[in-house]
């Protein structure tokens, strides 16, 4: 459904008899012709607000969560670049509750750092 259906079916009355678009009529062409009242503009002003506010918010998630995992990446490579395909980690040795602890402890410093 695109932004102009969406608010011609919400705000624009249509029936069986009276069709939410006109025979030869496109959306938009539909949706550029029809007037909105002042509550209505009012609304759809405050849904593009809403909707702004939640992309800027998933956008920050999503720049928080590439600032954390960005450093998985780089040990990866880091790892990668240091030993040869015949070394292994012992991952026995290491713990893992430590090993969680710090990775929690980094975590909180980076979104502190943001």
């Amino acid at each position: 459904m695109t932004y102009a259906e969406f608010m011609l079916a919400h705000f624009k009355p249509f029936s069986a008899e009276k069709p939410l678009v006109n025979e030869g009529e496109t959306i938009e062409t539909t949706y550029k012709n029809y007037s909105f009242d002042p509550f209505s503009c009012n609304i759809m002003a405050n849904w593009e607000t809403i909707n702004e506010c939640e992309d800027a918010r998933d956008a920050e998630q999503i720049h928080k969560r590439a600032q954390i995992t960005k450093y998985s990446h780089i040990m990866k490579h880091t790892l990668q670049s240091v030993l040869d395909d015949d070394q292994e980690i012992d991952i026995e040795k290491c713990s893992q509750e430590n090993s969680i602890k710090d990775l929690q402890l980094i975590m909180r410093l980076q979104l502190l750092e943001n």
